[in-house]
């Protein structure tokens, strides 16, 4: 597996926002068409987007018309995250095209997992989500008990497809990423592994890759013109072999 930047397209009442740190009253609008915004980023190059639905993280709605459309974009291979609790809802959305399925909350719950990749394999994905050392759920809005390495055995156990990997204090913040922190956990795991939180620029980027990631999730950055999202498509596409 090569290393991919990933654009990230985070839906909220129908529109593309960005958050801080995960706070939703810290939400900024970026486009009231998402679906017209996730095929501009294809047509630059994009090959994977990450579609996170957070009224569906927050147990508030859900944006699944707009993540089906979303989904069928031509060229465009769509992992979704957000509010996934029930494997009914998740086969939906394999069945409107989503190439990966990404759980986070319901990962904590032994049978549901199980369930979950029985059904979807090596195309479910789990989000490892911290904030000060310590495991999020529910939109990241409480912290869990148990140990980081502890999840992480626990959920390379089950046989998922990977991890997401997000540092919460990072994320939205456009500070660049930690270095240490994504280290830490490239050590304690061998399943495939996707950074977010923090990544601003192709340093960022290429960071992530010597560490031992095989992707990154890039949101804010993006939206804001500063990661240069053409460069990185192009660097790390040739670096593949594609």
């Amino acid at each position: 597996m090569g290393f991919e930047v990933i654009p990230a397209v985070d839906l909220l009442n129908g529109s593309v926002v960005r958050l801080s740190q995960g706070r939703r009253e810290d939400a900024k609008e970026y486009s009231v068409d998402p679906v017209g915004f996730a095929k501009k980023i294809v047509e630059q190059g994009a090959r994977r987007l990450h579609v996170v639905d957070l009224n569906a993280a927050f147990r508030q709605g859900n944006n699944l018309g707009l993540v089906k459309q979303i989904c069928a974009i031509e060229g465009a291979l769509v992992q979704v995250g957000g509010g996934i609790r029930a494997v009914e809802y998740a086969k939906g959305l394999r069945d409107s095209g989503a190439d990966r399925i990404f759980i986070s909350t319901i990962a904590f719950d032994e049978p549901k997992l199980l369930e979950f990749c029985k059904e979807f394999g090596e195309r479910v994905w789990v989000g490892c989500e911290v904030s000060d050392g310590s495991l999020v759920i529910d939109g990241w809005r409480k912290k869990t008990s148990g140990s980081v390495s502890d999840f992480l055995s626990f959920v390379e156990s089950a046989k998922v497809g990977g991890l997401l990997v997000t540092d919460v204090g990072k994320d939205g913040m456009n500070e660049g990423i930690r270095p240490e922190f994504f280290s830490e956990i490239r050590a304690q795991t061998s399943l495939p592994l996707i950074a977010a939180g923090g990544i601003t620029d192709l340093g960022d980027a290429r960071e992530l890759k010597k560490i031992g990631f095989e992707g990154a999730v890039v949101g804010k950055a993006l939206y804001e013109g500063v990661f240069p999202l053409s460069d990185a498509l192009k660097e790390f596409k040739q670096e593949n072999g594609k």
